[in-house]
């Protein structure tokens, strides 16, 4: 009887000694968890990828001087993914970078095409952007950049096909992101990306157009003329990538002649002199 009293107490001794060293293991997995957890909720999300904002005016605190674009619908800033940013002017279209941190947004590294416009208010607006310092969005979608001499106010377009409330032409490319899937040349010779999902062609108003690849981000303009299409005017941000494929697919963007849209949404980009086609969906 005393054994059978005796073994009760030892084996109630170690189940006890076996919760609280379970308990004393588990908590803290269970405080990295919550932790972690608390990181990702307190991370800012980036609320401007993937959107269109056009400049409507900026605003000089030094004199109170007011700036509007002459064109009111051909300055825009599109936020891209891995803080990429494409900048459209009434004359060129440049590529950049930006970060934000919390209500402060920078942007640098901007690389635009070279043509020379006496008229243009391009200058004024790239000055603006890279001297930005801060940044808020309202609830009417409105953007406002707080920049060292004043503040810049741009408008998101919307999806309606309007831009500052001026109507664009129906334009069936615009509205998606497209996948290169492959390129099909002359030869016989197929091209598959290497890495799925890293080239991808998006379609803007006003003839513009951008192109994410493997190592940069490149942009352009485009004209359309019922299914004839070209690409021109081609600029990228300059970062090197070894064994990029980056050069072949944008050269054969450039041989772009026509194009079409299959009922399964498959974009084909036809080029010049049946050279071959690019496939995107």
């Amino acid at each position: 009887m005393l054994m059978s009293k005796y073994l009760y107490v030892v084996i109630l001794s170690i189940l006890v000694i076996i919760i609280s060293v379970g308990f004393y293991i588990l908590n803290p997995i269970k405080n990295i968890s919550e932790n972690k957890n608390s990181v990702v909720s307190d991370t800012p999300k980036n609320n401007l990828i993937g959107k269109n904002f056009v400049w409507l005016k900026s605003e000089v605190s030094i004199n109170g001087e007011v700036i509007t674009p002459v064109k009111k619908d051909k300055y825009s800033i599109i936020f891209l993914e891995g803080n990429k940013v494409q900048i459209l002017t009434d004359c060129n279209s440049g590529f950049g970078e930006y970060e934000i941190k919390n209500d402060q947004i920078t942007f640098g590294n901007i690389n635009s095409a070279e043509k020379y416009c006496p008229d243009s208010q391009e200058g004024i607006f790239y000055n603006e952007l890279i001297s930005a310092q801060s940044y808020s969005l309202d609830n009417d979608g409105n953007l406002k950049i707080n920049i060292k001499i004043g503040t810049l106010y741009l408008k998101e377009a919307n999806s309606s096909g309007q831009v500052n409330g001026a109507e664009t032409s129906f334009n069936p490319l615009i509205g998606k992101e497209y996948r290169w899937l492959r390129t099909e040349l002359q030869d016989n010779q197929v091209i598959l990306p290497k890495i799925q999902g890293k080239f991808s062609l998006v379609f803007y108003e006003d003839q513009k157009f951008s192109v994410q690849t493997d190592c940069n981000s490149n942009g352009g303009n485009y004209s359309l003329d019922e299914n004839k299409i070209s690409l021109t005017d081609i600029v990228s941000t300059k970062m090197y990538c070894e064994n990029s494929q980056e050069n072949i697919f944008v050269r054969d963007l450039q041989k772009t002649s026509s194009f079409e849209i299959l009922p399964d949404n498959t974009l084909i980009l036809n080029l010049a002199n049946n050279l071959g086609r690019i496939y995107f969906r």
